[in-house]
């Protein structure tokens, strides 16, 4: 059995800077890894030639459905993008995926996933496949944009649909950052979100520190969104920036640490200071009470 981390992926700043003619967009981003993320159990690896299908279990560690966050969605068979990233080795396998990363959240879940399977299958079986590292991201590429990105796991510039990477000069490790993710039990769908962008669909708002094309459309799109915003904005006095085509807001640094003054203990739901996790309530468009959950993080450097 092989246990690997699966690190959420971070955009710092997002631009749609055109399209192609087979509708997929241009883009330029920084994206980076963060240690919150999934985990995976890989119980079994076997030649697709067995008779053998892959099969996944997926499980919510951290009892995040408690606060609306939903996991039923992630495919539990061949549809799910662990299975086509086996298939690129002649593999099947069957695992347990541990999920933190919300779906529709913007942090790349399913990509996450599927990278950190690439890089075991790929340090494992590259020589039986006969694959090159750059023939190796062409075929991730074609499976999923944000693969390539997550498969080398570490802060990178992102161009084309995301299959052109470059990375900071300098010898690892870099200076890492830390952060604070605000995850709401909202989901956005990133092809409703570019859809809204092209059509001119969105909402102007001041920027936060990462400027995202995609914020404007995304919050035209869901009412509850913004009203999460807008709550992040009232109780932490930032403006905090949109991850991907979102739900998930990001600030830089650890603002909950700013919070101390305050008696965890007097919410049944909060983790603990000491866990840097809190559930904070929120009320959305329609004052439907809802919670979302303030992470802190950090940057991480996968070794590759």
């Amino acid at each position: 059995m092989s246990f690997i981390f699966a690190p959420a992926k971070l955009t710092l700043g997002f631009r749609v800077t055109g399209i192609r003619s087979d509708g997929y967009h241009l883009i330029e981003s920084e994206m980076t890894m963060v240690n919150f993320g999934d985990d995976i159990e890989v119980v079994e690896v076997f030649d697709r030639t067995a008779g053998k299908r892959s099969h996944f279990e997926v499980m919510d560690p951290e009892n995040m459905s408690k606060f609306g966050f939903g996991f039923r969605q992630v495919p539990t068979a061949e549809d799910n993008l662990l299975d086509k990233v086996a298939s690129i080795f002649g593999k099947g396998l069957k695992a347990r995926i541990n999920k933190r990363i919300p779906v529709g959240g913007g942090l790349g879940g399913g990509s996450a996933d599927g990278g950190a399977l690439a890089r075991l299958l790929w340090s494992a079986e590259r020589e039986l496949a006969g694959l090159s590292i750059e023939e190796m991201v062409t075929k991730l590429a074609k499976l999923g944009a944000d693969l390539p990105v997550c498969f080398f796991g570490r802060r990178s510039y992102v161009s084309g649909i995301g299959e052109v990477l470059s990375f900071p000069d300098g010898p690892p490790p870099i200076a890492l950052r830390k952060f604070t993710l605000f995850l709401a039990p909202i989901s956005i769908s990133t092809p409703a979100a570019y859809s809204a962008f092209d059509e001119g669909n969105r909402v102007t708002v001041a920027s936060g520190e990462f400027q995202n094309d995609l914020e404007g459309p995304a919050l035209a799109i869901s009412g509850r969104l913004r009203s999460f915003r807008e709550t992040i904005e009232k109780r932490f006095g930032v403006t905090p920036s949109l991850a991907g085509s979102g739900s998930t807001y990001f600030v830089s640094g650890h603002v909950l640490d700013q919070l101390l003054v305050e008696d965890l203990s007097k919410s049944s739901n909060a983790k603990g200071q000491q866990d840097g996790v809190r559930c904070m309530p929120f009320s959305d468009i329609n004052d439907q009470a809802m919670s979302y959950l303030a992470w802190q993080c950090e940057e991480i450097e996968l070794n590759f």
